[in-house]
């Protein structure tokens, strides 16, 4: 099943994502990996590390990545790096990041 951007916002809730922005600490610069892609987390990480920073998001539904890309890209944020990988151990490709953001569901942690 597709979700939407709207779908995922409202499945994690608009508190809990103000909640893990704060909490990550984040500033202009910073280079941020979300394990989880919807697309509105990713532009509000976007928003918060500048145009000096770096967002990578990663999702293992491929329908899902699709949907980001397209999402983002209409709405102005180009430059987020959406991935279709498997986030279980993370993502090396992406390099060094200060801060991990984990938006999905799980069953083990």
């Amino acid at each position: 099943m597709q979700r939407t951007v709207t779908q995922h916002v409202d499945q994690i809730g608009k508190w809990l994502q103000a909640y893990m922005l704060e909490a990550a600490r984040l500033r202009l610069g910073s280079r941020v990996l979300e394990i989880g892609s919807g697309g509105y987390n990713a532009a509000l990480l976007t928003e918060v590390v500048g145009p000096t920073g770096t967002v990578v998001s990663v999702d293992i539904d491929e329908d899902v990545v699709d949907n980001a890309r397209r999402a983002l890209a209409q709405a102005g944020y180009p430059q987020v790096r959406v991935e279709h990988a498997d986030g279980d151990n993370g993502y090396a490709d992406g390099g060094r990041y200060d801060a991990v953001i984990v938006t999905v569901e799980t069953s083990v942690l």
